[in-house]
């Protein structure tokens, strides 16, 4: 296993555009520091406002490839797919094949059992607001191979986990963010239409109309070819997911170009015969369990400032997408690594900046250089309690911490006194005696403070 090397930091950015209609300083100001700690490889930013729209790419492709990304480089889009998903159905509800209110179960054939509830049928409004009752993920999801987890994992599997599921909470109460229920949704979708795939029907239905071609699940030989590899939290290499059943839930990979020609049409900048749907897509159906929002159609939307967004995750990527209908901005980051910690942040405040908002950059630890031999120093046994205990390691150019019963995390210099982890939201600070030796770290992780002394 690698950390990130200092050689991918201060990459210069690159426009796909010579005008600036958007105030690329501003953006630059948000965007690289994630590049300057470590906290991924690659990513483009990309903004549309009625004044035009563009591309910017920070870090490199690959170690191999020192190029910065660009609107044309290819990222796995994760659970921003499903936004796609939701808008399939509001297409089908429009055109009278389905209605919101329709049980899922109706759309498949009569031997497919779905899971109800004291009588009520799961709708697909209810998988579209992650109002169903079902979990994450199905009970049989067990991987062939943990790399490219969803391979392995059929509709056939997925309708079998079903069949015998009893489902734990009422159907359209509480809230419960279902991978599942929205893979199910578009599978639902599919086989409705008499499309031979969930691609199919996505490629006919959006992609096409919105000129979208460099946007699929199946990867083309073109796209391949401007693939940017993914990492996972702290910057090794990780595979790309092939999600099979759940493509509808985070399958598609996309450019920043194409995602901007769709959030131009769902944002109204652009014209759109698809805008109608997209538009209803966006309305609230029901309240959100986070910051008193809603949901749409898979869209969240907050309370907040009214934004509409989705992000998504693979195991090498983090991507967000979102406008502000009222302000007519649209933001869009893909980032070729699994970490979204802060990629989120910024990119709400990108969509306030660029609709004229004035909001500060967020504070992103970024790596300092650090002498070997201070980092030596740090090296040894602490224990916060009898039973509790912490290891630290050097690693190249950073430190290991092993707490009692886990596996290494990697900690990262911000200066030569405190060291940030990428994996998880934790830090670490030492603290020395009065006669220079290390007599304690503190652990800072979910808004508490644990003291461990050297032994």
């Amino acid at each position: 296993m690698r950390a990130l090397g200092l050689m991918l930091l201060l990459v210069s950015p690159t426009l796909t555009r010579a005008a600036d209609p958007i105030k690329q300083p501003q953006t630059n100001a948000y965007v690289q520091p994630l590049i300057d700690g470590g906290w991924t490889t690659a990513i483009v930013a990309g903004v549309v406002t009625e004044a035009g729209r563009q591309t910017i790419g920070y870090g490199q492709i690959s170690p191999q490839n020192a190029h910065a990304p660009d609107g044309k480089t290819v990222f796995e889009l994760g659970s921003v797919t499903k936004t796609f998903t939701g808008l399939l159905l509001q297409q089908m509800v429009d055109g009278g094949a389905v209605s919101l209110n329709d049980p899922v179960q109706s759309l498949f054939p009569k031997d497919t059992k779905i899971p109800s509830r004291n009588g009520k049928q799961i709708t697909l409004l209810d998988l579209a607001t992650h109002r169903s009752g079902l979990p994450r993920m199905p009970g049989n999801f067990f991987p062939g191979d943990p790399h490219d987890p969803y391979a392995d994992y059929t509709l056939e599997d997925m309708l079998a986990s079903l069949s015998g599921y009893q489902l734990l909470r009422d159907i359209g109460q509480t809230p419960e963010y279902s991978n599942l229920g929205v893979a199910l949704l578009g599978q639902a979708l599919t086989h409705k239409a008499g499309a031979k795939s969930y691609e199919q029907l996505l490629t006919d239905k959006i992609l096409t109309p919105l000129n979208m071609s460099d946007s699929r699940i199946t990867l083309t030989d073109s796209m391949r070819s401007r693939l940017a590899p993914g990492h996972d939290a702290d910057g090794n290499p990780a595979a790309n997911w092939d999600l099979n059943a759940f493509a509808p839930a985070g399958g598609l990979r996309v450019t920043a170009d194409d995602m901007l020609s769709y959030l131009a049409a769902n944002a109204a900048i652009t014209p759109s015969p698809l805008y109608p749907a997209m538009h209803a897509a966006h309305q609230p159906r029901a309240d959100a369990s986070e910051d008193g929002g809603a949901i749409g159609l898979c869209w969240q939307i907050r309370k907040l400032d009214g934004a509409v967004w989705h992000n998504g995750q693979t195991g090498g990527y983090h991507t967000f997408a979102g406008f502000l209908p009222d302000k007519k901005v649209a933001v869009v980051l893909l980032s070729s690594t699994s970490n979204g910690r802060y990629l989120d942040a910024i990119g709400f405040r990108l969509l306030h900046v660029h609709a004229g908002d004035p909001t500060p950059p967020l504070r992103v630890p970024t790596l300092a250089r650090v002498e070997g031999k201070i980092l030596d120093a740090y090296a040894g046994d602490y224990a916060f309690s009898l039973l509790f205990k912490g290891a630290v390691k050097r690693a190249s150019d950073h430190l290991t911490l092993q707490l009692s019963g886990q596996g290494a995390v990697p900690f990262y210099p911000e200066s030569d006194r405190r060291f940030y982890a990428r994996a998880v939201d934790a830090a670490i600070t030492f603290e020395k005696s009065d006669d220079g030796s290390v007599k304690q770290f503190t652990l800072h992780q979910n808004g508490t403070d644990q003291i461990a002394a050297r032994k």
